[in-house]
């Protein structure tokens, strides 16, 4: 009785070392993706008690006002546009006004500047025409841009079998952008996959919307397009406390950038 009784505890021990070494080895290999699953379920559980705090908290609207519009210190030449904000996804960046430096891409987002018919250059602004914002993919699913892509390290669903697609995962999010006029809130609609050199992403609207661009992974010589129209705008004065909060999110930079 006694032996049989040590056999059982035996085989519970061995499958309970073999769950956890399975469980290491999926994470390792990064098997189904389980990587980005935890890095999605860590974000909702950062989301629900944001969210607990949010219903007993008011924020002050000129205290996020002036933290939207803080400047880079110590760098010449890089102009501070505002912010942006994706709570959903935790991001919340800086924007300047830098697409085309290395340092300042390490800090935040970047405004590119839209193209007219002509293919001239035109300073667009948040609210109208279109509105085109460049920032890092770290491929860790949880800095500056890289919560765009549905899964870390995996080309699919933006690149299969060669061929690039759509894809609507994010579809109905809303992407918050705040300056030193208000707050607008746009709204996801589609990804799309485009080639490095794809310039026409920035050729301007009459409607106000909002491409964001990152890089794919392992595939970087492709870009993830994150598309949104414009579905609403406040004053200052007018901006749900929800919005504040995640305007006054701390910044998803890298560790180190």
């Amino acid at each position: 009785m006694k032996a049989s009784r040590i056999a059982n505890i035996a085989i519970a021990v061995t499958l309970t070392m073999t769950i956890a070494s399975g469980g290491y080895w999926a994470y390792a290999d990064n098997v189904g993706n389980v990587r980005q699953t935890l890095v999605h379920h860590q974000q909702r559980s950062q989301r629900k008690a944001r969210a607990r705090v949010q219903d007993q908290i008011t924020i002050n609207p000129e205290a996020v006002q002036r933290k939207v519009m803080e400047p880079m210190t110590g760098a010449k030449d890089v102009h501070r546009l505002g912010s942006i904000a994706i709570p959903s996804l935790n991001i919340s960046l800086p924007i300047y006004n830098q697409p085309y430096s290395e340092q300042a891409l390490s800090k935040g987002a970047q405004q590119m500047r839209a193209v007219n018919d002509q293919n001239i250059e035109v300073d667009t602004a948040m609210g109208n025409g279109n509105y085109v914002l460049v920032a890092h993919n770290y491929n860790d699913g949880k800095s500056m841009l890289s919560p765009l892509q549905q899964y870390i390290n995996k080309d699919a669903p933006y690149l299969v079998n060669g061929k690039k697609q759509d894809n609507g995962w994010l579809n109905g999010t809303p992407i918050y952008l705040a300056n030193d006029q208000g707050v607008y809130e746009y709204q996801v609609d589609n990804q799309r996959t485009l080639d490095e050199k794809d310039t026409s992403v920035r050729k301007n609207t009459e409607q106000a919307e909002l491409n964001l661009i990152t890089c794919l992974f392992p595939s970087d010589q492709y870009r993830i397009d994150t598309h949104a129209k414009l579905v609403k705008q406040w004053n200052w004065s007018d901006v749900p406390n929800n919005v504040l909060h995640a305007l006054s999110m701390h910044y998803n930079l890298k560790e180190g950038a």
